[in-house]
């Protein structure tokens, strides 16, 4: 991803697992100090998210494959190691967020 900082734009990555609100840090590339200008400080970039109103049918297949491959690969997951004090909770927790995702698929297919 190429930002723009101090000195022109930079490029770097943003890590696995970055969630909106989390900041990301390139050290040492901020503005220099008054006192030493060989001394820079920290670049703060803050992730914000936008969410698109109106979505190509080609993501709305994508995001699907996606769902239904982490489902495949929960499915197996959990009769390789089938554990029945945290199955029930689980369960209840994977079908609320499949009919979710279900019924937004639902609706962005007939919507778009």
């Amino acid at each position: 991803m190429q930002v723009r900082t101090v000195d022109g734009t930079s490029e770097f990555r943003v890590p696995p697992g970055t969630q909106p609100g989390d900041v990301i840090v390139l050290a040492k590339q901020g503005v220099p100090s008054l006192n030493k200008p060989s001394i820079r400080g920290d670049h703060l970039f803050t992730v914000k998210v936008t969410i698109p109103k109106r979505i190509r049918l080609a993501y709305v297949i994508c995001v699907a494959a996606v769902h239904q491959e982490k489902e495949v690969g929960a499915s197996q997951e959990n009769n390789d190691k089938p554990n029945e004090e945290e199955g029930d909770w689980l369960k209840k927790l994977t079908d609320f967020a499949g009919s979710i995702a279900n019924g937004a698929a639902k609706w962005l297919k007939d919507n778009l």
